[in-house]
């Protein structure tokens, strides 16, 4: 069963992850344990778990390309910590700042 959040959340397809990363000529730093969120229903049960509300915010560390970040926004303020410059901005076209979100 394919979870909904895969419809609308494209950072969910691992061929499409490999695409950017590959076209941003970017690979994964084991030294730095990067991976990338591709399950959507894992996503929904985080989300589900969290239980935010919009009078919360979040403190995101290691965003990645921002699969999770997406979904938070939806919900209340993120502010996201990414140390990976490529990712960073790629985060920021992605995920542009604006209200309710903010990138380190």
């Amino acid at each position: 069963m394919s979870s909904p959040l895969k419809a609308v959340n494209p950072l969910l397809d691992r061929g499409y992850l490999s695409a950017v990363l590959a076209e941003n000529g970017l690979r994964l730093s084991r030294d730095r344990g990067q991976n990338f969120l591709t399950d959507g229903g894992v996503l929904e049960r985080i989300l589900s778990e969290a239980g935010l509300s919009e009078s919360e915010a979040v403190l995101e560390i290691g965003p990645g390309l921002g699969t999770m970040t997406l979904e938070l926004r939806k919900v209340c303020p993120v502010v996201a910590v990414e140390c990976d410059r490529g990712l960073a901005r790629l985060l920021a076209a992605l995920c542009p700042e604006g209200e309710g979100f903010a990138l380190i």
